[in-house]
C-alpha cells in the first residue's frame, strides 16, 4: 500500500482502529494521519459519543503510547469557543 494520506475520524475508536492498522506498517513515517470531523460515524451506540478535543489531543499527541509512532494531524479541529 503506497498511501499518503489517512483520513482518521475523531472518535477514540477510530483512532485506536487507526494506530492498531498502521502501526507496524513499513511506511508509517510517510504518512499523513489527518484527524477529520467529518469522516465522523453516526451517533449509534454509547462508544460514539466523543471526548472532549484536548483529552483526544493528549492522549493521542506526538510521542504518547497510545499513538505506537504514529503522529495525528488535529489541526481540522476545532475547539470549543473558536470560530
Amino acid at each position: 500500500m503506497n498511501a499518503k494520506y489517512v483520513l482518521v475520524s475523531p472518535l477514540r475508536r477510530a483512532m485506536q482502529t487507526c494506530v492498531e492498522m498502521f502501526k507496524d506498517h513499513p511506511k508509517v513515517k510517510s504518512i499523513k494521519f489527518i484527524v477529520v470531523p467529518l469522516v465522523r460515524e453516526v451517533l449509534h451506540t454509547v462508544c460514539d459519543v466523543p471526548c472532549c478535543v484536548h483529552e483526544l489531543q493528549r492522549t493521542f499527541a506526538k510521542g504518547e503510547p497510545a499513538c505506537e509512532g504514529i503522529e495525528f494531524d488535529f489541526s481540522h479541529l476545532k475547539h470549543a469557543g473558536e470560530p
